[in-house]
């Protein structure tokens, strides 16, 4: 789990506050993620501020209402791969972490294209960086 964990920029203090104000006046909105993999363990995707939230206010003697929704992932590779682009959507990330994420999108997709190249036409795909740079033009 630390290794997908990784994943996800870390809330700033204020932030991680009005999360815990919001689940506490309101419960959880947000549906836990998890993806199952080949061992048959669910594994946490998305929602892991939330989820230590739930577990802190549970001490407390609180009771918190969650649901969790399971996605469908072919490989480990695939969900940190969707767990990159879900953070890049994100608004609360600062302009440093934003460039994190997409500097790990880049160098995931470039691993992504191994293989034997030269009989391949350039002009038949776009660079990595280029379509990237055109993705997040202006971002």
């Amino acid at each position: 789990m630390r290794e997908l964990r990784g994943f996800i920029p870390a809330l700033k203090t204020e932030e991680l506050a009005l999360l815990e104000q919001s689940i506490r006046q309101e419960g959880v909105r947000d549906a836990l993620l998890v993806w199952k993999n080949d061992a048959n363990e669910q594994l946490l995707i998305d929602g892991y501020n939330r989820y230590r939230l739930i577990g802190k206010l549970q001490a407390e003697g609180l009771s918190v209402k969650y649901s969790i929704k399971a996605l469908d992932f072919s490989s480990r590779d695939a969900v940190k791969d969707w767990m990159i682009i879900n953070q890049l959507g994100r608004r609360n990330l600062t302009a440093e972490q934003r460039s994190y994420l997409r500097g790990l999108r880049y160098q995931r997709e470039k691993e992504h294209h191994g293989g034997e190249r030269k009989s391949s036409d350039q002009n038949d795909h776009m660079k990595t960086s280029i379509r990237l740079a055109e993705e997040y033009k202006g971002g």
